[in-house]
């Protein structure tokens, strides 16, 4: 995920050694030092934005390792420490959002984590958010299209799918992979879904998934097909 230029411009200067009133390596004068200067609200943003993602990651880190436990105890275990760990991302992230409103990758990031601990509804919120401030934010645009499927609003995460295979086709390949995943375990359980909605899901994710094999890398002429054949 990239920062904005000046953010990490922030971030390295307060990083920097304290500045001392007196002396300096050779003098032997160290016993004065200068306060240290106040961070500015980018400045902030940033460091709860990195502390944020620090909880993301050790999130999925345990997520993974639930994916591979066969152990019920040991697997629900492994899902609460995740879920706590992405419930302190989500703290970390909003406060960045609170020194710093139009933080972007802060919005897409706090959608991401939202929709982890299946709040989806606050998740597509974020993105939204993110997506305001930013449209060419393609990242939220492949987060928001699972949040999508997480609400089961089909069409609409068929269109953030047609967008990204235009404008980002690694983030619809990834889009493609969380459709096929959300058709397997709707076909395990529909609960309140219509079983017959699933099933012409299932069909237009196979169709397109055909599709996109013949069309890498997709050239003018072929976007123009893609875009008709929707």
């Amino acid at each position: 995920m990239k920062y904005p230029v000046y953010l990490v411009i922030f971030l390295v200067l307060s990083m920097a050694p304290p500045l001392y009133a007196s002396g300096g390596p050779s003098g032997g004068g160290f016993s004065q030092q200068q306060p240290m200067k106040k961070l500015t609200p980018e400045e902030k943003a940033l460091a709860s934005y990195q502390r944020g993602l620090k909880h993301r990651d050790k999130a999925a880190k345990f997520e993974q390792k639930a994916v591979d436990e066969n152990d019920e105890k040991k697997f629900a275990k492994l899902q609460k420490k995740s879920t706590k760990e992405y419930e302190k991302a989500i703290d970390d992230f909003e406060k960045a959002i609170s020194y710093y409103s139009t933080f972007s990758q802060a919005h897409g990031s706090l959608g991401y984590a939202l929709r982890k601990v299946n709040r989806y509804d606050e998740s597509l919120a974020a993105y939204n958010e993110s997506l305001r401030i930013n449209p060419s934010y393609h990242e939220a645009v492949e987060y928001r299209g699972e949040a999508y499927l997480g609400l089961n609003r089909l069409d609409e995460a068929k269109a953030a799918y047609m967008d990204l295979f235009q404008s980002n086709r690694p983030l619809a390949d990834e889009l493609m992979v969380a459709m096929n995943s959300w058709v397997a375990g709707r076909r395990d359980d529909a609960s309140t879904l219509d079983v017959e909605i699933v099933e012409q899901f299932a069909k237009w994710v196979d169709e397109r998934s055909r599709l996109a094999s013949y069309l890498h890398p997709l050239d003018d002429s072929a976007q123009v097909r893609w875009a008709a054949s929707n």
